[in-house]
């Protein structure tokens, strides 16, 4: 709690400001997005990577975090303050970091697959920023970000093989290894009977997490088969093209998480379930649907040579 109080007292307004910026950058949305935007433009081995580290390790890090209960910092001491605007994003327990893990997946998965000197330096950067901002707004301690990021970067370590060879069976193996943790852990909290030393919002919090991430992993599993078999996409275009595919499927994949909610939460009753088909068809159509548009969507560079 030193090192969160010593950046307790160096908080002022407009570093606030900047700071909750910088820690979007380990958000859900950040990583959603950013890895369908690598998966559609750049490259499909490094998206899918990116996309399996961050789930993997997003299981293992929920995982811990109801193994081992840590509560947040404010919790542990009632006088600390936190900058209340990161609040709505500090849900669940503290230890580890869920925002530094995935950052790290991001950006650490980045630099282990170009191994450039540059793009090592600036992504480690990114990762430190991210650690730090989630200390200065005082909702993780040095230990929850530090495991946090590390949990991330073995991953990368060990998952990287799968993807950079391009074989269909190693990339099927990858993306089955998150799926069964995910399944794993959907039946952990599903079944498992936790006593009164369980805060329910934080019980409640890992339960919906469980299902998010079930849905999730089965959705991008289904659109690596979904291509594999059937489409074959080119992630290569001109640059009106790929702007095309970015700005329109970034749009439709934030309409469906935003529209999807209220129905499904309605038709399921308000069951975590419906967290996991949400998860599910975004994932599902950020990577396997709406690259079947892609064929189409060149046909403009014809049309504007």
């Amino acid at each position: 709690m030193a090192v969160l109080e010593a950046l307790e007292k160096m908080r002022v307004p407009f570093l606030d400001r900047i700071v909750l910026w910088i820690t979007e950058l380990g958000g859900e949305a950040f990583l959603i997005v950013f890895g369908l935007l690598i998966l559609w433009c750049v490259n499909k081995g490094l998206g899918r990577y990116m996309l399996s580290v961050g789930i993997t390790g997003t299981v293992l890090s929920q995982w811990l975090k109801i193994l081992c209960r840590v509560p947040r910092p404010w919790v542990i001491k009632e006088s600390f303050t936190i900058v209340e605007a990161a609040r709505e994003g500090a849900g669940g327990y503290s230890f580890p970091s869920g925002h530094s893990q995935s950052a790290a997946a991001v950006f650490g998965c980045l630099a282990l697959w170009y191994k450039k000197r540059a793009a090592v330096i600036a992504c480690a950067a990114l990762i430190a920023l991210v650690l730090f901002s989630r200390m200065y707004l005082g909702v993780h301690t040095p230990w929850d970000v530090i495991v946090g990021c590390l949990i991330s970067l073995v991953l990368a370590f060990l998952l990287r093989r799968f993807f950079t060879d391009a074989s269909p069976a190693r990339i099927r193996a990858a993306l089955l290894i998150g799926l069964v943790l995910s399944a794993a852990f959907t039946l952990y909290m599903s079944l498992c009977s936790f006593g009164e030393d369980v805060d329910p919002d934080n019980l409640n919090e890992a339960v919906k997490n469980a299902w998010l991430l079930l849905g999730g992993s089965l959705g991008v599993f289904l659109a690596f088969e979904i291509d594999e078999r059937f489409i074959r996409y080119d992630t290569k275009a001109v640059w009106y093209v790929q702007a095309l595919k970015c700005v329109l499927g970034a749009g439709l994949v934030f309409l469906l998480r935003v529209v999807l909610k209220k129905p499904l939460n309605s038709l399921f009753g308000g069951h975590p379930a419906a967290d996991g088909v949400r998860y599910f068809i975004l994932c599902l159509f950020g990577a396997g649907v709406w690259p079947m548009s892609f064929r189409y969507l060149k046909r403009l560079e014809k049309k504007n040579p």
